[in-house]
Parts: C-alpha cells; structure tokens; sequence
C-alpha cells in the first residue's frame, strides 16, 4: 500500500477555567463561589493518508471535561461530503474502570467552496452509570460553515459531557455547552494562518442522588485565538490561547471573584513526513 501522507501532531497546554474534580458536594451548599482549578491538556495524533479521498486517524486527547479519550477513525471524502467515523476508548479516567468503549461518527455535506453543514455525535457504549467507578463521555457538535474572500466563518453548538458513578448513590455529571462564531483567516502563499473565536458558554457540575440535585453552573462570554505557522514543508507549528471575557454564577452559584484570572494555553506542533512505501 503506497502511503501518500503522514502527520504527526503534538501539543500541551494549561488552563484553570474548570470546577474542582474532587468536589463530592456543590459550591452553593457551603456559600462558596467558583474559583479557578487547574488542569493539563495534551494531544497526539497521527494522520494516515492512503488514499486520495480516504485517510485514516488515531488520536489521543486529554480533555478538561471528557479526561482521557483515545480516537480511531476512517475518514472518507467524497467531494460534496465527507464521513468519519471510527470507535473511541475513554482510557483510566476511574479507578474501578479503567477502559471504556465508545462509538464517533461525523457528516459534512454541502458545496464545496461556498457552504458545509456539519454534524457529530461522540457516545459511550454499553450499560450505562451501574456500579461505582462506571462513566459515560459524550460529546455532540452541530456547524454550520460559510466560505469567503479569504475568510471561512463557523457557527458552531457543541456540547461535552462525563458522568460518574461516585458512590453506590451519588453521580457526579460535568457538562459544558459552547456557542461560538469562528473567523478563520487565510491568504495564498503566506505561512502563517490565524483564527479568532468569540462566543458564549456555560459549565456546570452536578451532584445527583436518588433524592435531590444539586447544579453549580457558571456562564461566560469567551475570546480564543488560534494561529499556525508553516516553518517549511515538514514542520508546521500551532499555538492557541482562550479566556472569558467575563463570567458569572447562574442560579444559586456566586460569581468568581473580580481579579481572578482564567485562561487556556496550548502549543504545538505538526510534522509531515515525505511519501514511502509500506509493503
């Protein structure tokens, strides 16, 4: 099989914009307000093309709401659409389960150049929340893309969430909710690429037993910026960077105190290896 491309993309990041995963009672119960807690990101993938329109994906990611997620995936392109899909794995996000199978499909289908629709769906398969240590990833994105002179701009809706089986009679469910406007920002023959983010979020935690509910949500206005750099054609370099403009307690939940801080950071890389053949 002669392998036509071969991408490998490495990249960390910090942030401090989550609610404590420790936490096994709500904020509003002890009258506290949200403060920051700090989390690692990490990404590395590899990206086989094999084909003109097929390629194939593996990639693990560490998520601040989904935790450690393992990808496998076909991507197909048939010109006026595209398909992935492939089963993911959560990987040692428990203690008592340390591996946990899940299917990911996506369709982008439109005209080429000038409008997409997309959709994806990402859900653990099985039994469900039974017995302490049993999680669920889920994750779900609707987009809709509109290209311009040198601008493509997305409206995107995506949701994550990671449910827990704490205890015989607690679940513990972390959820985030994205509405965001993308302005991605490109030029011929220049190296470099940058996209800006500006949109509306909300997070919450919540504490379900057989008996009550408790939900901290927070809310925010975020603005993200993104770049890349082409260094030549084996190196291509990635940097991105996120905060919220402002953030405040829904509900019963206080707000974080002004002159708190919150961000996202994350740097990178892509590396591109030349055409060779695999017998």
């Amino acid at each position: 099989m002669m392998v036509q491309a071969l991408d490998l993309t490495i990249s960390g990041g910090y942030g401090n914009f989550l609610f404590d995963s420790s936490r096994i009672t709500s904020l509003q119960s002890e009258n506290k307000a949200f403060s920051e807690q700090s989390f690692i990101l990490a990404s590395l993938g590899a990206q086989e093309t094999v084909a003109e329109t097929t390629k194939i994906t593996i990639l693990y990611e560490r998520d601040p709401i989904l935790r450690n997620i393992l990808y496998t995936s076909l991507f197909y392109d048939l010109g006026f659409a595209t398909v992935q899909v492939g089963p993911y794995f959560g990987l040692f996000n428990t203690a008592n389960l340390q591996i946990t199978p899940g299917l990911s499909m996506a369709l982008q289908i439109g005209i080429p150049g000038l409008v997409f629709g997309t959709f994806r769906s990402d859900t653990t398969l099985g039994t469900g929340l039974q017995v302490p240590g049993d999680y669920v990833q889920q994750k779900s994105e609707l987009g809709l893309w509109i290209w311009g002179t040198q601008i493509l701009t997305k409206f995107i809706i995506q949701s994550r969430s990671f449910s827990e089986q704490k205890t015989a009679s607690l679940i513990i469910k972390d959820e985030q909710t994205r509405y965001i406007l993308v302005a991605d920002i490109f030029k011929k023959n220049v190296p470099y690429q940058v996209t800006t983010t500006i949109g509306y979020l909300t997070m919450s935690r919540s504490y379900i037993t057989t008996a009550t509910t408790d939900t901290d949500t927070i809310g925010a206005i975020i603005l993200g910026l993104d770049g890349s750099a082409k260094i030549n054609s084996q190196l291509r370099l990635l940097g991105a960077f996120e905060m919220p403009l402002y953030c405040w307690g829904i509900g019963g939940l206080k707000s974080p105190a002004d002159t708190t801080f919150f961000y996202q950071v994350t740097a990178g890389c892509v590396i591109s290896f030349d055409p060779f053949y695999k017998p």
